[in-house]
């Protein structure tokens, strides 16, 4: 009875409309317990591919379940032991300053998992999308929006292979997002830039923090279920 009552207060936050919710038992072993919350129409303009497969993976805190956040080690272990998606992703929101040839601003952006493009099925619409292969220390690659593409760049089809400056370091514009796709967090903010995980750590886009790596709970993460 819980677990019915904790998912009816997730299915009333509007984040939750568009995935299935998967409950995440100790931090690391995903549970059975699947209660779809997905709405049609918000679904129909969410750029992800086959979306009744995609679900937010949340974790019980103090008994209850709650929209979930992980640490970066929790996520590699969930990701390494899980067994019941077929593929499994996360991103962190960031608000990296970026510059091109005109003026430096500040741009909400993700710093992603090499596979969150292939998880979601979100492709590019110019170029590529970030891969597993670039989520290294020396990936220094990003995806921008359809939004960014166009109002920074004029809608210039020559974009890819351009560079951004991002906190300071240079960047390979690698793709452009389609344009119906909002980003992970985009009922609350839509996605401007895509870097990887394993540059952000290196770049500085990433927020200090006082709290035991364990308890640094800055990833969302997501999964495909298997058809």
């Amino acid at each position: 009875m819980g677990l019915r009552l904790a998912i009816g207060r997730l299915a009333s936050s509007p984040l939750f409309t568009l995935f299935s919710v998967i409950s995440l038992a100790a931090g690391v072993a995903v549970t059975t317990a699947v209660y779809s919350v997905v709405d049609s129409l918000i679904l129909a303009d969410s750029g992800i591919a086959e979306p009744d497969r995609a679900a937010f993976v949340v974790a019980p805190v103090n008994g209850r379940v709650q929209h979930g956040s992980l640490s970066d080690l929790d996520f590699d272990d969930l990701k390494r032991t899980q067994t019941s998606f077929s593929s499994l992703s996360a991103g962190a929101a960031i608000t990296p300053s970026v510059a091109s040839t005109a003026n430096a601003e500040i741009l909400s952006a993700e710093a992603i998992e090499g596979s969150y493009f292939a998880t979601l099925g979100v492709t590019a619409q110019l170029g590529r999308v970030i891969q597993p292969s670039d989520d290294t220390a020396a990936g220094r690659v990003a995806v921008i929006s359809d939004g960014f593409w166009r109002r920074r760049f004029a809608s210039d089809r020559g974009v890819i292979g351009r560079s951004l400056r991002i906190n300071g370091q240079t960047f390979e514009i690698i793709g452009v997002a389609d344009a119906g796709y909002p980003g992970a967090f985009g009922m609350f903010r839509t996605t401007q830039l895509w870097i990887s995980l394993g540059t952000e750590r290196v770049v500085g886009t990433r927020r200090p923090s006082q709290l035991p790596p364990r308890e640094q709970q800055r990833l969302l993460p997501f999964g495909r279920l298997p058809p």
